[in-house]
């Protein structure tokens, strides 16, 4: 019964003009400001003597992360949507009767969501791929091609962050059986990003302040806070010590807050 709930939330978000609606206005957001970044409207000629290449990982990971954040504003119409569209639609007294476990129900419900979203948020990377290299770009600001720049931020940031996030969202759609309950949710989590930044950004203990961040930037700076222009454009992002940790413990929240809805649901 697993796999026929997953499938069926994937077909039902494939067919739904709301998925290609969120996808493209990614996409074109992330085309025009990678497209702005690599020169296509400036009149004089841009060099690159001071800055990274614009699809080095380092770049990368601030461009993708940073649009990333507008994304997450769509996990509780995608998400939370999985779940409470039951209730919305009165079929949850007869969905109920049918023989499949709580396990195969909110596994299903809460995967097909965050699949969906991360199909989603990968149109960030390939807007910045096509705006990068458009027409009239400026060839001087980028390096060389290399696909796993577009991929490593989803897999240490984007996505791990996502389950948090995600997580939280589920649980308060799922028993507020409202979605605004999953954007007030979004909003509080964002701000308390926000309050943790300035926390951070106050601590002497930089190797504390890379643990506590939720989005894991703190991490990402401890590393990478001293490169070299040169360091910037070629080495990949920085994966070990500080940025496990961090991925661990907010990863291990998300998974913990999942965790205490599958037992009160």
């Amino acid at each position: 019964m697993f796999l026929k709930i997953f499938s069926f939330e994937l077909k039902y978000w494939v067919k739904n003009p709301l998925f290609y609606i969120y996808i493209g206005s990614l996409f074109a957001i992330s085309v025009l400001a990678m497209g702005s970044s690599a020169g296509l409207f400036d009149s004089v000629t841009v060099t690159r003597s001071s800055i990274a290449y614009i699809n080095s990982a380092f770049s990368l990971t601030g461009f993708i992360n940073g649009f990333s954040i507008l994304g997450f504003f769509l996990v509780p119409s995608i998400v939370g949507g999985t779940i409470v569209k039951d209730y919305t639609s009165n079929t949850s007294n007869v969905l109920y009767s049918f023989p499949f476990t709580k396990v195969d129900y909110l596994i299903a419900k809460y995967l097909s969501g965050l699949v969906i979203t991360i199909l989603v948020l990968l149109s960030i990377a390939l807007g910045a791929l096509v705006g990068g290299y458009m027409p009239g770009t400026n060839p001087e600001l980028s390096g060389p091609f290399r696909l796993f720049n577009y991929i490593q931020p989803y897999l240490i940031y984007v996505i791990p962050n996502l389950i948090f996030f995600s997580a939280v969202v589920f649980g308060v759609v799922t028993f507020s059986r409202n979605l605004a309950s999953g954007f007030v949710a979004i909003i509080a989590l964002l701000l308390l990003q926000g309050v943790a930044e300035t926390v951070i950004g106050n601590l002497d203990d930089k190797e504390l302040g890379a643990l506590l961040d939720p989005f894991g930037g703190g991490a990402f700076t401890y590393y990478t806070e001293y490169w070299t222009v040169s360091e910037q454009n070629e080495n990949l992002l920085p994966f070990e010590g500080y940025v496990i940790y961090n991925r661990l413990i907010w990863g291990g929240l998300g998974l913990l807050v999942y965790l205490a809805v599958f037992s009160v649901f």
